[in-house]
C-alpha cells in the first residue's frame, strides 16, 4: 500500500459565512506524521474535516485546493463516500459501533470495498487487522461480542483496525488520545509510529510532549485578530521545538499560552 500525497493550497474553511481557517497552505509528507498544534479555536480540527469533506456535514465548507495525488477534492465531481475510502479519520472519542460485533466493527468498511470477498478472505482480513493493532489475542474468543464492551484504548485500536481493513492512503487523527489513559496512550503512540511509511498522517494534538515524541513535522496554528486560524510556523519537529521562529510558537511551547 502506497501513502497518498496530500497538499493544501490556499484553503479557507467556513461555518456558514464565518471563516475559521484562512489561507492554509501545507504539504503533508507521505509516510510521515505531521502534527498540527496550537491553542483552542485555531481551526486545527476544521482543517482535518475539510480533508475528507466531513466539514460539509457540519454546516461548513471549504475553498481552495485540497490535493490528494494531484486531484482537488473540492471539485464537484468528487464523491465524499468514495473519497473517505482513501482518507480515513480517527476522532477524539472512539467510535466503536455499539450495535455491531467486534468483527463487524472491523469489517464494515472492508465489506464496502470488497463486497465480493469470500468468507475465508473476510476472516483473514479480520485477523490481519486486529493483529496489526495488537487486539487479536485479546478479542479472538469474543469476536461476536459488542464493541461497546471494550475499554477506551481497545475501542480506539478497534477503530484503527477498521481503518486498516479498507486501506486508505491518508489517515487523519483528531486528538486520538485525549480520552485514553496513560498506558493506552503509550500503546496507541507505538501503533502510530509503526504505521509510518504506509500512510500519510495528519494529527491534531494539544499534547505537546506527544507531538514531540511521534511527529516528524509540525504545523503551528493561531487565530488572528479576527479569530481566523492561520499557520504561523512549520518545520521539522525538533527544529520547531529547539528554535521556534515565531514568538507565538515560543509562547505555546513554553506553556505561556495554552
Amino acid at each position: 500500500m502506497k501513502p497518498h500525497e496530500l497538499e493544501l493550497r490556499d484553503v479557507n474553511v467556513f461555518y456558514r459565512k464565518t471563516r475559521v481557517v484562512g489561507d492554509f497552505s501545507a504539504k503533508f509528507q507521505p509516510g510521515m506524521i505531521t502534527g498540527i498544534i496550537g491553542p483552542s479555536g485555531a481551526g486545527k480540527s476544521s482543517v482535518l474535516l475539510a480533508c475528507n469533506k466531513l466539514i460539509y456535514e457540519r454546516n461548513g465548507s471549504s475553498t481552495g485546493r485540497i490535493m490528494i495525488d494531484g486531484k482537488n477534492i473540492n471539485d464537484k465531481d468528487v464523491n465524499p463516500t468514495k473519497l473517505r475510502r482513501h482518507v480515513g479519520m480517527i476522532f477524539q472519542e472512539p467510535d466503536a459501533l455499539p450495535a455491531m460485533s467486534i468483527a463487524n466493527n472491523v469489517l464494515i468498511g472492508y465489506n464496502l470495498v470488497h463486497g465480493d470477498a469470500s468468507k475465508k478472505e473476510r476472516a483473514l482480513a479480520l485477523e490481519e487487522n486486529l493483529t496489526k493493532t495488537g487486539l487479536w489475542d485479546q478479542v479472538r474468543n469474543r469476536l461476536d461480542s459488542s464493541g461497546a464492551q471494550l475499554s477506551g484504548g481497545q475501542k480506539q485500536r478497534l477503530c484503527l483496525a477498521r481503518l486498516f481493513a479498507y486501506k486508505p492512503g491518508v489517515v487523519l487523527l483528531d486528538e486520538p488520545c485525549s480520552a485514553l489513559d496513560v498506558n493506552s496512550i503509550g500503546v496507541f503512540e507505538e501503533l502510530l509510529v509503526s504505521m509510518k511509511g504506509s500512510y500519510t498522517m495528519a494529527m491534531v494534538t494539544h499534547n505537546l510532549a506527544q507531538a514531540r515524541r511521534i511527529c516528524d513535522w509540525l504545523i503551528v496554528m493561531f487565530p488572528d485578530e479576527k479569530g481566523v486560524g492561520r499557520i504561523v510556523e512549520m518545520g521539522p519537529t525538533e527544529e520547531v521545538f529547539a528554535h521556534p521562529q515565531n514568538p507565538l510558537t515560543a509562547a505555546l511551547l513554553s506553556g505561556k499560552i495554552g
